[in-house]
């Protein structure tokens, strides 16, 4: 068992051949109520800031995330090579890419994904069907230990033996209407 802060994981064995991970937590900030742990600066032009692995793309946001979403669909598990993805929601005209959100590949329909040209890290990802929203992964952010999730998205494809003990809304499918 591994305790961080009010995030507590361990390992769960069901049988010889399955392993569960289960992490629960005692606090999490109410659905879209993220503005409260981000806070910015006077004289301070980005409340969040982030990078790629290489450091040669930069991320800035002039507001906080509207929120903050894991998604258990394959495509965003392949694409961040984690068995969850986090994605923090920005509004398109409160982030920055520098020196730009980098090459899109498109695989599904109304889905672009951009990667930084030097390391391939995921940068940003927007949807046809969110109109005006930027997604970025977590883990690019500086201040990930301030952004805890609100909601699951496409909870009904999770891998099986990841077990999440929270109490946040569970999607079995998309979260788009939840978001905006």
């Amino acid at each position: 068992m591994l305790t961080h802060g009010d995030i507590t994981i361990r390992a769960v064995f069901t049988s010889r051949e399955e392993v569960g991970i289960v992490y629960s937590a005692t606090s999490y900030p109410q659905q879209h109520d993220t503005e409260n742990t981000m806070t910015q600066s006077a004289g301070t032009e980005s409340v969040v800031s982030g990078r790629c692995y290489c450091g040669a793309s930069r991320i800035t946001a002039s507001q906080a995330p509207l929120a903050v979403a894991y998604c258990h669909c394959a495509d965003c598990r392949r694409v961040t090579g984690a068995p969850v993805a986090v994605f923090a929601e920005f509004n398109e005209a409160d982030i920055r890419f520098d020196p730009e959100e980098g090459p899109c590949v498109s695989i599904s329909p109304g889905v672009s994904r951009h990667f930084c040209r030097e390391c391939g890290s995921p940068l940003g990802n927007r949807f046809d069907y969110l109109p005006g929203r930027v997604y970025v992964a977590i883990g690019l952010l500086d201040q990930a230990d301030d952004l805890a999730p609100n909601v699951h998205a496409h909870y009904g494809r999770r891998i099986r033996w990841l077990h999440i003990d929270d109490n946040l809304e569970r999607f079995e499918e998309s979260a788009r209407n939840w978001f905006g």
